[in-house]
């Protein structure tokens, strides 16, 4: 069936720089294309990987996509040269026609490209809309989403050797949802509230690293606050912010469960300044030995020692704004408190000390969703 369309280059451009994130490097036929559907009113790109799919509506009457539908159809064409024909283009409008079932022709102004395609087929993973009974559905804050994101991203492990710690846990239940991940040394974990639920089903699954970073891109180029709807249910995981749909697959296996990890009892607790603790913390790391910074909290003192041996040692303090319980002194990776501080949206940072050899917990200050990291302490001489 031949399409027939006229779309703004720019905001064409938009989409393909997006849809290009999921499209395959795989050279079996299909994967490595970009499958183009025009209905009667919206224009749909979507690409896939073995990992998730992504979806890209544009709808033919909005006033700030100038996009007109002549005739509907699909095709799917090589994504790559897609998005480079229309990269170079200059600006204006841009036509896509398709000749036949497997040619596009691509115009604007005098330049003219033909590419060879494919007839839109059933073997391409497309996403099938449904209303079962057996997901949950509900709507969170993108602001809120994206902090959740970044917390939990930094404690999630490269190697393939645990493959479920290379995801993050998402856990749906009593209308909140926990994103937690660990590497098995660190642990971070933040609840969100809901804003509205669809459909109230509890779920536990766990999405792959690749796909959370999508997301986490997908969520940024959202203008304004905005809200995400999420969709769980045994198979995948869907997310839908905008024009955007993304849908993942989920890591199968048990996630270890973490809750008892977290110290129920604090023996001391201390809030300080995050930006100038960060700072301290960087200070330290030039003269650290394997990362280790030592901490010793004295009344309302935080005094920061690193060493390095043949080289020198760095002496820093600060001051806390509170305090309760008792001094105490810890060691800890520097790299690994940075990481869980620099996504901290509060001015102040808590740090509960539960006692010898048990973990530190850090936290954001008066923050309004529920969020902590969990960093081990290093047995030093």
């Amino acid at each position: 069936m031949n399409v027939l369309l006229v779309v703004e280059r720019e905001e064409l451009y938009k989409v393909l720089r997006l849809i290009m994130r999921a499209v395959s490097q795989d050279t079996m036929p299909g994967n490595s294309g970009l499958h183009i559907q025009a209905n009667k009113d919206r224009l749909i790109f979507t690409a896939s990987n073995s990992t998730l799919i992504l979806e890209h509506t544009v709808t033919g009457d909005r006033d700030d996509y100038i996009c007109s539908i002549e005739q509907t159809g699909s095709i799917i064409v090589p994504a790559i040269y897609l998005y480079e024909i229309i990269r170079k283009l200059g600006a204006g409008h841009v036509t896509l026609k398709a000749s036949d079932k497997s040619t596009l022709i691509i115009s604007s102004n005098k330049a003219r490209f033909r590419i060879k395609g494919k007839e839109s087929a059933d073997y391409f993973p497309l996403l099938r809309h449904s209303a079962g009974d057996d997901k949950s559905r509900f709507l969170v804050s993108n602001k809120v989403l994206r902090s959740a994101i970044k917390q939990t991203l930094s404690a999630t492990v490269d190697t393939l050797s645990r493959p479920l710690l290379t995801g993050v846990l998402f856990e749906y239940k009593d209308k909140k949802l926990t994103l937690t991940a660990t590497d098995s040394i660190k642990l971070a974990t933040m609840t969100i509230e809901v804003l509205e639920v669809k459909h109230d089903r509890a779920q536990r699954v766990v999405v792959p690293r690749k796909s959370i970073k999508e997301l986490l891109k997908i969520v940024k180029t959202m203008e304004g606050e905005g809200t995400t709807e999420i969709q769980i249910d045994t198979n995948n995981i869907r997310f839908l912010s905008g024009q955007l749909t993304l849908q993942s697959v989920l890591l199968q296996g048990d996630y270890p469960h973490t809750e008892h990890l977290i110290p129920k009892l604090t023996g001391s607790e201390v809030t300080l300044h995050t930006a100038s603790l960060m700072q301290s913390i960087e200070r330290a790391s030039v003269l650290a030995s394997e990362n280790i910074i030592h901490f010793s909290i004295i009344g309302n003192k935080i005094k920061l020692h690193s060493n390095l041996s043949g080289v020198g040692d760095m002496n820093d303090e600060l001051s806390a704004s509170m305090k309760t319980g008792m001094d105490f002194q810890v060691s800890l990776n520097s790299k690994f408190v940075y990481d869980a501080l620099r996504y901290f949206d509060t001015e102040n940072t808590t740090i509960r000390y539960a006692g010898h050899l048990q973990p530190v917990v850090f936290q954001p200050a008066d923050a309004d969703q529920a969020c902590c990291c969990l960093i081990p302490p290093v047995r030093t001489p």
